[in-house]
């Protein structure tokens, strides 16, 4: 009768390690599935984020690209009054440091607004990669 308890015992033992080695399977696989989830609501909140950052950046650019518009326009008024001397060449300068200023913004916009576009493409799936670029431009390329 011994050798039937033994026997009885063997087949428990190894349906509880069919049942550990399921159990361990289950598990393995709902942390890939949590893990894939995570990645995956990861990548639509980076694309939510870019995605509003490219219209916000898009508002201001336009706003910027007024004001560019307007400081060219105030320097062209501005050099016509110091060449019928009107005004001192110290305005000149004043508003060419105004145009200047709102170029230099309007092309820091533009690099932001780049800069998320990647980003953006990033979160879609897509990849940079700088080994692609043919030059010595230093800057990355978008596959």
């Amino acid at each position: 009768m011994r050798a039937a308890t033994t026997g009885n015992q063997r087949l428990t033992d190894e349906a509880e390690v069919e049942t550990i080695g399921v159990g361990a399977e289950t598990t393995a696989y709902d942390a890939t599935v949590a893990a894939y989830r995570q990645t995956v609501l990861t990548g639509f909140q980076e694309v939510e984020d870019n995605l509003a950052t490219l219209r916000i950046l898009e508002a201001e650019a336009q706003a910027l690209e007024q004001a560019v518009i307007s400081s060219r326009e105030s320097l062209a008024v501005t050099m016509n009054q110091y060449r019928a001397g009107i005004v001192s060449y110290l305005n000149v300068i004043v508003s060419q440091r105004a145009a200047l200023a709102n170029e230099s913004s309007a092309a820091d916009l533009l690099g932001r607004r780049l800069v998320t576009s990647v980003l953006l493409i990033e979160g879609l799936g897509g990849s940079w990669d700088a080994s692609l670029l043919g030059g010595d431009s230093g800057r990355d390329r978008v596959q």
